[in-house]
């Protein structure tokens, strides 16, 4: 099987990285995080800064995230004849779903980082939360990332990328219009129920709209972590056993 897995990984990496897709959405990542930071620098107070940092979780987890995520799917979704070509070729339905797990990790890896670094630069001096939000807004990722491939199992590559676009667009939108919610009732604290919630669709925000707005969640960043972590898993593995149960389903 582990020779099997390797072949597929190899497979999958093919064409993974293509120029022409990739730098024109990180040359367009430095022009809006540039011009943010260059607007961030003419701001004495620090509470003003914290907003354009709250402005950059807004812009990566509603604009580019959806924008990002629909490249890879774009590349690791297959058609059903072309699963079907791929695992006679390959001869290993779990080789297959795992390739395509890993083709979307390093394939999301230098964008993670990427946004990491971003937030190093845009929380100096305002607060130490760069870590938390680096992390929260990784793992959201992941969770949207799951929900893609797991789209990807109809065998449609154009439902799987549409599908995923949207909901990772109107997912943590809509986290973005209850937080304003929250802040024109004044809301002081929010239940676990709705904590998770905030969590499990738009970690990023919802943590530094609460260390903004001021009210109180609920579950802790770490909590919200643990609680993507899981998540994150049970949806990749539940692929996994989905696209290997295909097998017995002669599909």
């Amino acid at each position: 099987m582990l020779g099997g897995l390797r072949v597929a990984v190899k497979w999958y990496f093919r064409g993974l990285f293509l120029p022409s897709v990739l730098v024109p959405m990180f040359l367009l990542m430095l022009l809006f995080y540039g011009l943010l930071y260059g607007y961030s620098l003419g701001l004495g107070d620090s509470g003003e800064k914290f907003r354009v940092v709250y402005l950059v979780v807004v812009l990566a987890s509603v604009f580019l995230n959806p924008l990002f995520l629909a490249s890879e799917v774009a590349h690791v979704a297959r058609t059903r004849d072309m699963t079907v070509f791929e695992v006679s070729m390959l001869g290993c339905w779990v080789c297959v779903a795992m390739a395509r797990l890993a083709a979307l990790l390093v394939y999301l890896a230098p964008y993670m980082l990427f946004q990491v670094v971003a937030l190093w630069f845009f929380v100096r001096g305002v607060g130490d939360v760069g870590l938390e939000v680096g992390l929260l807004l990784g793992l959201s990722l992941l969770f949207y990332g799951g929900i893609a491939v797991v789209l990807s199992l109809g065998g449609s590559r154009v439902v799987a990328v549409v599908g995923s676009s949207m909901l990772t667009f109107l997912l943590p939108t809509s986290v973005l219009i209850l937080v304003g919610s929250l802040t024109i009732y004044r809301v002081s604290s929010l239940d676990v129920f709705t904590s998770a919630v905030l969590y499990l669709f738009n970690a990023p925000l919802s943590y530094v709209a609460s260390y903004l707005y001021g009210f109180r969640m609920a579950l802790s960043w770490t909590q919200g972590a643990l609680l993507l972590v899981l998540v994150d898993v049970l949806v990749f593995a539940m692929y996994v056993y989905a696209f290997s149960r295909k097998q017995e389903l002669k599909i």
